[in-house]
């Protein structure tokens, strides 16, 4: 599955605002935006979003 990104890099250091494209998988989206930046580790400060596929294991 191919990363869709469109994202941008603030001047406060690695600050980096990103929108994952539909059809895009999260970790693996995270994972090439982290690759393509030199990024060894990082914090998630805010997430929204939605699925287009669920299950919930009991």
């Amino acid at each position: 599955m191919s990363v869709r990104v469109n994202y941008g890099i603030g001047s406060f250091g690695k600050v980096i605002s990103a929108r994952f494209l539909t059809g895009t998988d999260i970790i693996e989206g995270i994972e090439a935006l982290c690759e393509e930046n030199s990024i060894e580790s990082a914090t998630i400060v805010s997430c929204i979003g939605s699925f287009q596929k669920a299950a919930l294991f009991i």
